[in-house]
């Protein structure tokens, strides 16, 4: 999956968030907002999933289309909840272009249908989670990227030193940790095969001597 289609996912999850908050609101003037972004959060999935499959689309795609375009190419599957996501663009279109209020009952109701096609389509057709996915899964398998995810948790969870810490972690191992010259810090040469780093060679052979002078100006 390219970064690209990843970016939209994570929009179309943001824009779902922010239409359930408004759905959430008792003020009735917040369902006009709720329908589109909900509807706007299908469309940035939609282009994601062509994306991804390879439909072809462009800015002059209707809505209705994009599931034409995409279902030629996941054949003989087909994309599920049509008839509910084009009822909500016909209700989106009612409250942006006719200012016609529309139904919390049924706001509600295409919000589940919302969030049950992100679901399905995520698992089926892109094989990832639509909770969760993010540009962490690009990364090969290892201790960079599991550090990474569990910093995801902690900021999911608001634990937001705990996620600090892991990005600092995850920076450490894929940058800084090939310039560390703790093996020299004795002073002493390791010869040629001794040991490795990235650092300029005289952070490694005199790094004794700097900490000496340092402590002997401070003392």
């Amino acid at each position: 999956m390219e970064l690209e289609t990843i970016r939209r996912i994570s929009l179309a999850r943001h824009l779902f968030e922010l239409g359930n908050t408004a759905l959430r609101s008792s003020n009735d003037l917040y369902l006009f907002a709720a329908v589109n972004l909900l509807q706007d959060a299908v469309e940035a999935f939609l282009i994601a999933v062509a994306d991804h499959v390879g439909a072809k689309i462009d800015q002059h795609t209707a809505f209705d289309r994009y599931f034409v375009s995409i279902n030629d190419r996941i054949k003989p599957n087909e994309l599920p909840f049509k008839a509910r996501l084009l009822r909500l663009n016909l209700i989106r279109v009612s409250a942006k272009h006719h200012g016609i209020q529309p139904a919390r009952d049924e706001c509600n109701r295409v919000a589940i249908s919302v969030r049950e096609f992100f679901d399905e389509v995520s698992s089926s057709v892109l094989g990832v989670t639509f909770a969760t996915v993010s540009a962490i899964d690009l990364l090969d398998e290892g201790e960079i990227k599991q550090i990474l995810l569990e910093a995801k948790a902690a900021l999911e969870a608001k634990d937001l030193m705990g996620s600090t810490i892991g990005c600092r972690k995850a920076l450490y191992l894929a940058i800084e940790y090939s310039y560390n010259i703790v093996q020299f810090k004795d002073g002493e040469p390791k010869g040629f095969f001794g040991a490795y780093t990235e650092a300029p060679f005289y952070a490694g052979t005199r790094s004794t001597s700097r900490k000496e002078f340092v402590i002997q100006r401070t003392s």
